[in-house]
């Protein structure tokens, strides 16, 4: 009888070994990712709303959720980038690009020049556009 709890006890200790072993190899992370963004006029007017098209992309299938992020610098200053989450349990990723088309409403409120901040290339500068915003 002890024999049998004995070898039932290894047989429990085992399995519970090896499935915290089964997360080893996972790798996930959130990161900036390649954008870019469409044109943007010189000119627009107070509380008009203009449309920008963006596109994401990433060179992989171990990548997911791609997001537009943008942020109001101050009242005149917006700053654009793109992050996807990269995730992967071991296994190969599939070679193929990953895209994602957005687009958003910007309607600017002040009378002033507005500047757009556009991070396309996490390896290189940003891409800056100054916008003239004239009254209506």
């Amino acid at each position: 009888m002890s024999r049998a709890i004995s070898i039932l006890i290894t047989f429990l200790l085992l399995f519970t070994i090896e499935s915290c072993l089964d997360n080893e190899n996972t790798v996930r992370y959130t990161d900036v990712i390649q954008m870019e963004a469409g044109p943007v006029p010189d000119t627009m007017v107070v509380n008009e709303t203009y449309s920008i098209q963006f596109r994401m992309g990433v060179p992989n299938s171990c990548w997911h959720s791609l997001a537009l992020n943008q942020e109001e610098f101050n009242d005149s200053t917006y700053r654009f980038w793109a992050t996807a989450v990269y995730e992967n349990h071991g296994e190969n990723c599939a070679q193929v690009v990953v895209t994602r088309d957005t687009v958003i409403a910007f309607k600017p409120t002040l009378a002033k020049p507005h500047i757009l901040v556009f991070f396309n290339d996490p390896a290189s500068d940003p891409r800056v556009d100054t916008v003239v915003v004239t009254p209506n």
